[in-house]
């Protein structure tokens, strides 16, 4: 009679993390991460009330001032999304280096930027 000789069979072991990780992979799954929202729109510190000139025509450069309340030294205009050299001149205003209105009737927004900061937009109309 054949004699059958049983080996152990040998089971690769499982990582010792193992059963934690199918357990946080399961809690995950049934509770599913929050998205968090977009941060929302920095909300203006700083007070702009006028643009002087507020408008001009096409292909022109010119100095805007920019007007407002407690301006500071360091505070940076931003003229159509750029930021442009800027001059202060005292707390209620600051005025840009030349500044061009390029060769397209349109509405350009203008804002004060001061670290994390902002201002109000203003539209600079070019026509």
């Amino acid at each position: 009679m054949h004699h059958h000789h049983c080996g152990s069979i040998i089971t690769p072991r499982k990582p010792r993390n193992y059963y934690a990780r199918l357990a946080a992979e399961r809690q995950r799954l049934l509770n599913p991460v929050e998205v968090p929202p977009p941060p929302p729109p920095v909300t203006p510190t700083i007070t702009i009330t006028g643009l002087s000139p507020n408008s001009a025509t096409r292909n022109t450069t010119l100095t805007v001032a920019v007007l407002g309340n407690n301006l500071l030294p360091g505070d940076t205009i931003v003229w159509d999304g750029g930021q442009v050299a800027t001059n202060y001149i005292y707390g209620g205003q600051v005025t840009t280096d030349n500044v061009t209105t390029g060769n397209v009737a349109r509405t350009v927004m203008v804002h004060l930027a001061r670290g994390a900061e902002v201002s109000n937009e203003l539209p600079f109309t070019v026509t």
